[in-house]
């Protein structure tokens, strides 16, 4: 059922829906990446990497404070503190978010799925008097023949909503259609994938004593009965991180033979911070900023603001501004 965007004097006004959830594939990442590990924009935010990097630009935007000009006839501006939108964006954009938290939202929003959206609800007497921030797994934009957009928003329960351009408020990241963001998550998804793999890698690690595999040795023939049961008791007594550094007792003739490599456990780590590395530079978010502190580049500290702010954060600007 298509149901025209409604006013909130609307007497049919009625709950919209703004949680996500993917529908039919829309915005949508591949099922699984080389790593075997399966990344949307919700499970890439288990990854911390990518959780302080979305955190990093989402706060600093939205901390920053977004005013409304009038430009004047003589030239210069103004702030337009009279319009209604101009309350909006700088106290409450909605009956249930602050600013902050409607651009720290949005931003985030964008920086997961490439998108992100608020429906631009009209007053009375024509002027804006909310904007509700819609879910962009559930969105899908399109170009009709005249150039201008429409937006089609699928609810949970199926229903459609048809919003005009002029009813939407779009924000949108990197592009190669002019329609929609392209969905970051998807175009780092096999560095987010293998960073999550070395995670879950970390914890059989620990999991498993710190010890990744061993071997016990018999100077007497032993049966595979045997065999099981040495095996048995000794990760019983042995096995998880709450067990590690036991003291070990074989049986008389039985010894233990650490078969892990000598390289393995400093080649994991540096593979984990090479993958920090490769996140950050999808979001063009220097290292030290989501604390990895292995290389910082910056002789002070003023130096490395003045780079967040004109290599980070300068381009979200300029999006908030022009949406």
């Amino acid at each position: 059922m298509i149901a025209p965007a409604e006013t909130p004097e609307d007497k049919s006004y009625r709950i919209i829906d703004l949680r996500g959830g993917y529908s039919d594939g829309w915005n949508e990442s591949p099922a699984r990446g080389p790593a075997g590990v399966r990344i949307t924009p919700d499970t890439a935010l288990q990854c911390s990497t990518v959780l302080a990097c979305v955190r990093l630009i989402a706060e600093n935007v939205a901390t920053v404070p977004l005013h409304l000009y009038r430009r004047l006839p003589e030239g210069g501006k103004e702030r337009a503190r009279d319009l209604p939108l101009y309350r909006l964006l700088q106290q409450q954009p909605n009956g249930w978010q602050t600013s902050f938290e409607f651009r720290e939202m949005l931003t985030a929003h964008c920086l997961l799925y490439g998108n992100a959206y608020a429906e631009i609800r009209s007053g009375a007497k024509g002027a804006v008097s909310e904007l509700w921030p819609l879910h962009p797994s559930r969105m899908k934009p399109e170009q009709l023949e005249d150039g201008t957009l429409r937006y089609c928003y699928r609810e949970q329960n199926g229903r459609e909503t048809i919003y005009r351009q002029d009813q939407m408020f779009h924000l949108r990241w990197l592009s190669n259609d002019s329609v929609s963001g392209m969905l970051p998550i998807t175009l780092s998804r096999d560095a987010i994938a293998l960073a999550q793999a070395l995670e879950t890698h970390g914890g059989a690690y620990f999991g498993n004593a710190c010890r990744l595999s061993g071997l016990m040795e018999s100077d007497n023939p032993i049966t595979v009965e045997t065999a099981e049961r040495l095996r048995e008791q000794f990760e019983r007594m042995h096995r998880g991180a709450d067990r590690a550094h036991r003291t070990a007792v074989l049986p008389q003739g039985v010894h233990w033979k650490d078969v892990q490599s000598t390289n393995e456990a400093s080649q994991f780590l540096e593979t984990r911070q090479y993958q920090v590395i490769e996140i950050c530079r999808a979001y063009r978010v220097d290292p030290s900023y989501v604390q990895d502190k292995t290389k910082v580049g910056y002789a002070s500290q003023e130096q490395a603001a003045i780079d967040l702010v004109q290599q980070t954060l300068l381009p979200w600007f300029r999006r908030w501004e022009s949406a």
